[in-house]
């Protein structure tokens, strides 16, 4: 239900990184080019054409048709969006995170509306008849062309079932994208940040890393818990894991440092937080590294402050609540790359504060 977002300047092998992966994973992946045009939901899900009553998909339904398929090998499918920034996402892309969110916290079924009702009875009616009629004009020779309007009929009937209007989003996929953080892009919203895992990526990834990936294989060909589901029992799971109560209580001892810069932390954050390290106790993940790699991609790319910007509450400046932030979690000992990227923060030499465009 969350975004996993790769940010880094062009040529640090950010899209490799994601086709590479799958590769390792034995997943499957797509890689969809955002273009600066696109301005409204129809360009990432498609529509439906009343004229000639049939959907017109776009490469991203495609991909979600091959997820549909991974899934039922109980294998991922990684879904990325290159440069998601060259077009504000809030524009394109809001119906779908609408839909991922209402489906992660149980609203319904997150099923993606893609046209009315209507349309895909009124749709199969005509072409089911016109394809009837066609039929029978071809085995009585009275129309040469009858053949090909029987064959169009019934391919437009095929879409129809392949993409019904209520589409449900395949439970294998994993959602991704690459930005630029740069001017010449938008920025990505509080809201969708707020939704999303940032990670930087300064360098393009060793082979050797992809080798300890792939040599987790199983007999089966899958990566031992990172399997379609695998992952979702570790995500309907509700079992305590060993630090809960210690991080709690680091964070509880941040908050207001952190709403103080602007990186509210509600109910969603540590929902979302306790769900990370149930699945990384499950794929056997140091829960420490998983901790300290959570707080990095969800607090840091939330930073964005003029330096000499006054705290909403209080008295004092955002940027002296982000070094007394960085100086406490150090104290803890625990967080080091968490308390290392928020110590780069402090030594920029800029007004503008941000970890994305530092």
């Amino acid at each position: 239900g969350s975004f996993v977002v790769l940010a880094g300047p062009t040529g640090a092998g950010k899209t490799s990184l994601v086709t590479k992966l799958a590769k390792c994973l034995a997943a499957g992946s797509a890689v969809i080019p955002v273009r600066p045009g696109w301005i409204d939901p129809s360009d990432l899900l498609g529509f439906f054409d009343p004229q000639r009553m049939c959907f017109n998909p776009t490469p991203f339904m495609d991909s979600l048709i091959s997820a549909r398929e991974y899934s039922k090998r109980d294998r991922l499918f990684m879904v990325l969006l290159d440069e998601m920034n060259l077009s504000r996402i809030e524009n394109y892309g809001a119906d779908f995170l609408s839909r991922l969110e209402k489906g992660r916290s149980g609203e319904d079924d997150g099923n993606l509306s893609l046209y009315s009702e209507w349309y895909e009875s009124e749709a199969r009616s005509r072409w089911t008849k016109q394809g009837e009629i066609a039929q029978v004009l071809q085995r009585v020779d009275i129309d040469p062309a009858s053949a090909e309007g029987a064959v169009n009929a019934y391919q437009n009937l095929d879409r129809l079932l392949l993409y019904p209007p209520r589409f449900a989003i395949p439970e294998g996929a994993i959602f991704m994208g690459t930005i630029n953080p740069d001017e010449t892009a938008a920025q990505l919203s509080p809201k969708f940040l707020d939704r999303s895992f940032v990670f930087r990526v300064e360098m393009p990834l060793s082979e050797l890393a992809f080798q300890k990936i792939h040599n987790r294989r199983d007999e089966t060909g899958n990566v031992s818990g990172l399997t379609r589901s695998s992952l979702r029992n570790a995500l309907l799971s509700h079992v305590r894991f060993q630090t809960e109560d210690q991080l709690a209580r680091d964070v509880n001892s941040w908050k207001q440092s952190l709403f103080e810069i602007g990186c509210h932390v509600g109910f969603r954050t540590m929902a979302t937080l306790y769900t990370w390290m149930r699945i990384s106790a499950a794929i056997g993940y140091d829960l420490g590294a998983a901790a300290d790699l959570f707080f990095c991609s969800k607090l840091l790319a939330r930073i964005a402050f003029h330096r000499y910007e006054k705290v909403s509450v209080g008295k004092g400046t955002k940027f002296e609540a982000l070094n007394q932030l960085a100086l406490t979690i150090e104290t803890t000992g625990r967080y080091h790359k968490f308390a290392s990227e928020l110590g780069k923060l402090v030594t920029q030499d800029r007004s503008f504060v941000s970890y994305l465009e530092r």
